[in-house]
């Protein structure tokens, strides 16, 4: 009854999102394949493939997957869904030898879904029909990475009776910490283990070798809206010169962010005037003070080359996102106080410097003399690649 009453609800989700998606999709261009492959389902056929089938959401997490796919057998047949373009994108350059799909609304996923031998979420995509119909199509069920924010605790109690029936249609389910396996029991999550935070496995591998600048390099990574302002008036009060690249979260933000960083670089008069450009003009890092560096892939290669990373994401309250990749090169990181989503991460390195808006500019002058930020976590190997002989 439950799972019919489910679907229902999801067809009226589904007119409402189909609604709300296509009207913001004509000032946002990469919703538009959202709109088109996940609510349309127009090129998004089901895999023709049987074997593991792993769901990701987004271009953070198209990356982290990648340990898991290293530790499967070479033979086993992959597949992978995930909730945006730019994941899409990343799982197409990066998995060539994976089927890439969009995951479809829910309301799909009983006529989409065809029989996988396993199904590995990662994170925390707890879609109750993509674990139900997986599981009745006979795949074996794994939550990976598993967390529960202790900023939404509250509201995931109140929604307990749903996540209890989430839970019952996953067989295996490993937590990112002791915290986060201890809040998913807390609703109802009967065979939660704790294996480690997924991402740490990760080894990231420059894809371009830029040269260092002659000067201190300051990259303003993954940023939000209000985010750029913010960093780049913060760096130009502090005086403590460089060049500053800024690297956009979302690519359909990247015509705004090169108008205010025209508008801010020029507040200057004559000689005080700050000179800026745009990657995708040069195809290089180029000269100028202020670069904005609009094309997709290329963080990994500038944190390789960075002195501090300003981390976007926690400056305006998003949750933060993930500082492993910077620490692995020995940037000094400095953040912003909303990291909710990325707690686990920063527990598992050291020296990273947490800022409010207001004291941003103080933050950048204290990073000139801090020790660089470091690992100091780790995952137990053997027990991720038990882990996944449990469902492979």
């Amino acid at each position: 009854m439950f799972d019919r009453l489910y679907l229902l609800a999801s067809w009226l989700g589904w007119f409402v999102a189909l609604i709300a998606l296509s009207i913001a999709a004509l000032f946002k261009p990469n919703l538009r394949a959202v709109v088109l492959r996940r609510l349309l389902l127009i090129g998004n056929l089901p895999f023709t493939q049987s074997g593991v089938w792993i769901h990701c959401a987004s271009f953070g997490e198209a990356r982290a997957i990648e340990p898991i796919i290293k530790s499967l057998p070479p033979t086993m047949p992959i597949n992978i869904t995930v909730a945006t373009k730019s994941g899409f994108d990343e799982v197409k350059r990066r998995y060539t030898q994976a089927q890439a799909r969009f995951l479809p609304f829910e309301n799909f996923l009983p006529f989409w879904i065809r029989r996988q031998d396993t199904l590995i979420v990662f994170d925390a995509e707890l879609w109750f029909a993509l674990f139900a119909y997986a599981k009745k199509c006979g795949a074996t069920t794994m939550l990976i990475n598993a967390r529960v924010p202790a900023n939404r605790l509250g509201r995931y109690r109140r929604l307990r009776w749903f996540y209890r029936r989430v839970f019952r249609k996953i067989d295996f389910i490993y937590a990112q910490s002791d915290a986060d396996r201890d809040r998913l029991i807390a609703l109802d999550a009967k065979n939660a283990l704790t294996l480690g935070n997924i991402k740490l496995l990760q080894q990231p591998q420059t894809t371009r070798n830029f040269a260092k600048p002659n000067a201190l390099t300051i990259v303003a990574a993954s940023t939000h809206e209000g985010e750029e302002a913010l960093i780049l008036r913060a760096w130009i009060k502090s005086a403590i010169g460089g060049r500053l690249f800024i690297v956009p979260r979302h690519p359909e933000r990247f015509d705004a962010v090169w108008k205010e960083i025209l508008t801010i670089a020029k507040e200057g008069d004559g000689s005080n005037a700050l000179s800026a450009a745009r990657f995708s003009e040069l195809n290089a890092l180029g000269d100028a003070k202020i670069t904005l560096i609009d094309a997709m892939g290329l963080l990994i290669d500038l944190y390789a080359i960075a002195d501090i990373v300003a981390l976007g994401g926690a400056f305006a309250p998003k949750g933060g996102h993930n500082p492993i990749e910077a620490a692995h090169f020995g940037a000094r990181i400095i953040t912003g106080e909303h990291i909710f989503h990325q707690k686990a991460l920063f527990a598992e390195i050291s020296g990273a410097i947490f800022s409010s808006s207001e004291r941003l500019a103080e933050s950048l002058k204290q990073a000139l003399t801090a020790p660089k930020t470091a690992i100091k976590g780790a995952v137990d190997r053997e027990a991720f690649e038990s882990a996944l002989k449990n469902v492979c």
